[in-house]
């Protein structure tokens, strides 16, 4: 922004609007020694262990206490399915007192908490039964879900039932790249899906049963689609068969269960009209324009596009992860002022907003790419455990104490940024029909 600019105008944000960071139990805490994740590291399947990973156990009141002193108003968190229930029945009262002291420091430092039930990981147990393929995990989840809200439901009011459900199946069934790296079990992958929905809905159940005022969501992993010749209908085609085939039927089917929608956030994808056998799940191919560390595109305007689609469901939206791979900070000032404009843009246009969920509150964990990653709004020394906050941190904190974005904010952003990149974005992942992007 050049001095000769005119000062943009305050864009500010509802009342009581969450302005929030997340983590996740697997990610964070470390030492998850009775998931099927901790297997697969100890195993080798995947490339990298997640040892300690930030110490977030022990370390948890420091980590409330950053998430306050940002001036956040939301902590999005996960509580551990395999550390609740190590073995088939038998729940872990220890592990269910630590995240009620954990919710309750949240509270006390006037935090809203989000909670998520299932964050990626299964008990072992489960997934030598074959995690969500199996028969019944339908009903496991119900009982965990049930048992949770038994201990922690006075406290919570927003639950997320499953973080990305599509996102674990494409990976662990079709890519074969996260546990239990199947590849094209197309059938597998339905009945991962299906399970997903209907435990959805069973687990919704359950939280409100328990509690009246429970309002449960999936966290849904949503890309907007662009053909990637706009003059050849084949395209076109492609946009709507991938649509459909990845997002639209789950989004249909989920939609009757869900209280509010939640939405993760991170990049577009061009399709092309390519069927060939040997091209389908083919990793995406990156366009021109400005890429995060992850390689991913950086287009603002596509959570726009996303919160219009899911605002059509006249449901309470909150945006549960949106966040960049950028470990010098030289792009996450500005992303993050872009990306919030466009939130307030599909709040001005009739979009039910209630919050903002950044991902993530600290570098963590980053599944197969291990700590290669770096998201959080503060950096971990994963040595020393010392965490520190970014300059985008104390960005984000004056966006979240102004309830907006101020001149001031917007111009601080610019001048940390190096990039500049529009606000619509520019450039594009490219992948094929059936190719899904990286979640």
């Amino acid at each position: 922004m050049s001095t000769g600019e005119s000062e943009p105008p305050f864009l500010a944000f509802p009342p009581g609007f969450f302005w929030g960071a997340a983590v996740s139990a697997h990610q964070t805490e470390g030492e998850n020694t009775s998931s099927d994740w901790w297997a697969a590291e100890q195993a080798g399947t995947v490339p990298h262990c997640s040892g300690r990973a930030c110490d977030s156990w022990n370390r948890w009141p420091d980590d409330v206490a950053s998430a306050r002193d940002l001036n956040l108003s939301a902590l999005r968190l996960s509580v551990e399915w395999a550390r609740i229930e190590p073995e088939p029945g038998c729940f872990s009262q220890p592990a269910l007192d630590h995240y009620r002291r954990v919710i309750e420091c949240v509270r006390k430092a006037g935090l809203e908490p989000i909670v998520t039930l299932h964050h990626t990981t299964n008990p072992l147990w489960l997934a030598e039964r074959g995690a969500w393929t199996s028969s019944e995990v339908v009903p496991r989840f119900a009982e965990y879900a049930d048992r949770v809200g038994r201990a922690l439901g006075d406290l919570v009011e927003w639950w997320v039932t499953i973080n990305e459900p599509t996102v674990s199946g494409i990976f662990g069934y079709l890519t074969g790249l996260w546990p239990p790296h199947r590849h094209n079990a197309w059938g597998l992958y339905l009945r991962h899906a299906s399970h997903c929905l209907r435990g959805h809905a069973a687990a919704r159940a359950a939280l409100r049963g328990r509690h009246g005022h429970a309002r449960a969501s999936m966290a849904l992993h949503i890309n907007p689609l662009d053909p990637l010749n706009q003059r050849d209908p084949t395209d076109w085609a492609a946009v709507r068969i991938y649509d459909w085939l990845w997002q639209g039927l789950f989004l249909q089917l989920a939609a009757p269960h869900l209280d509010w929608v939640g939405i993760n956030y991170y990049f577009r994808l061009l399709v092309r009209w390519d069927l060939l056998p040997w091209s389908l799940f083919a990793p995406p191919h990156m366009g021109t324009g400005e890429k995060t560390e992850f390689n991913w595109e950086i287009y603002p305007e596509g959570l726009y596009r996303v919160l219009q689609r899911v605002g059509r469901l006249h449901k309470p939206v909150i945006i549960t992860e949106n966040g960049i791979a950028d470990a010098d900070d030289d792009q996450r000032p500005r992303y993050i002022v872009e990306h919030l404009r466009q939130a307030h843009r599909a709040i001005r246009d009739g979009v039910d907003l209630r919050g903002y969920v950044h991902w993530s509150l600290l570098d963590n964990f980053e599944w197969a790419e291990g700590y290669t990653k770096r998201f959080g709004l503060l950096s971990v020394d994963f040595a020393t455990q010392v965490r520190t906050p970014r300059p985008s941190a104390r960005i984000y904190a004056s966006i979240a104490r102004a309830n907006g974005l101020g001149g001031q904010i917007v111009r601080r952003a610019h001048e940390r940024s190096t990039g500049d990149y529009p606000p619509g974005g520019q450039g594009a992942v490219v992948t094929t029909v059936g190719s899904p992007g990286e979640g």
